[in-house]
């Protein structure tokens, strides 16, 4: 009698054990699929689950980084125009009124800033680049 009962509870208590592990955030379980058939089949419909639900969760942080990305392109492709006409503005401002050092500095950090911006495509930049393209905003926004 003893012996029957702990057959069937202690492979259920496996299959509890590892649907609170995975609850806890652990992903990667060791189901067990031990015991009877039916104990069985449920270890490997829980282990089809937690699979599933990985693959959902992924899929999901996946969408969100393109979400956030998608935004990140919209509002630079919003700002940077403004920033640019502005920019423009005040280079002719500069030379308008004979401050040709000036215009010269402000020119070179806008050409810096848009040749890190544009950084060949690539979506990482270096420390030292986005450093660099900080310094070359605050140079043409002190000007």
């Amino acid at each position: 009698n003893m012996f029957v009962s702990s057959r069937i509870a202690n492979p259920i208590k496996s299959l509890e054990k590892s649907v609170k592990q995975f609850e806890n955030g652990i992903a990667n379980l060791n189901i067990s699929e031990s015991g009877s058939y039916e104990i069985q089949h449920l270890g490997k419909a829980i282990r089809s689950m937690v699979n599933e639900m990985i693959i959902l969760m992924e899929n999901v942080m996946k969408e969100q980084e393109e979400k956030r990305k998608s935004e990140l392109n919209a509002l630079q492709a919003q700002i940077n125009p403004h920033f640019l006409y502005n920019t423009l503005d005040s280079i002719i401002w500069m030379i308008e009124n004979e401050n040709y050092d000036g215009a010269i500095v402000m020119v070179t950090a806008l050409a810096r800033f848009f040749r890190i911006s544009l950084s060949k495509g690539k979506n990482v930049i270096t420390v030292r680049d986005e450093l660099e393209h900080a310094r070359n905003y605050l140079t043409i926004q002190n000007i």
